[in-house]
């Protein structure tokens, strides 16, 4: 009796829910990534306070990246 293979339809379906949620986290971080950014920009026109951007990170409430 042959075997029947599934489809590959609800494996292609997990795939692309999993790279639209990866695509969303990228997004995520880039946004974030653009946000520090702009801060640092804003603080180095500025002839006040100058930030480092680990500090920047932990006012953004973002993790610090890992060296």
């Amino acid at each position: 009796m042959p075997t029947v293979k599934p489809s590959p339809a609800p494996r292609l379906a997990v795939q692309r829910r999993r790279a639209a949620r990866k695509i969303a986290v990228l997004r995520d971080e880039v946004d974030d990534l653009r946000d520090s950014l702009d801060l640092l920009e804003a603080r180095a026109r500025d002839d006040g306070t100058r930030y480092s951007a680990d500090e920047v990170r932990l006012k953004l409430g973002l993790l610090p990246l890992k060296r």
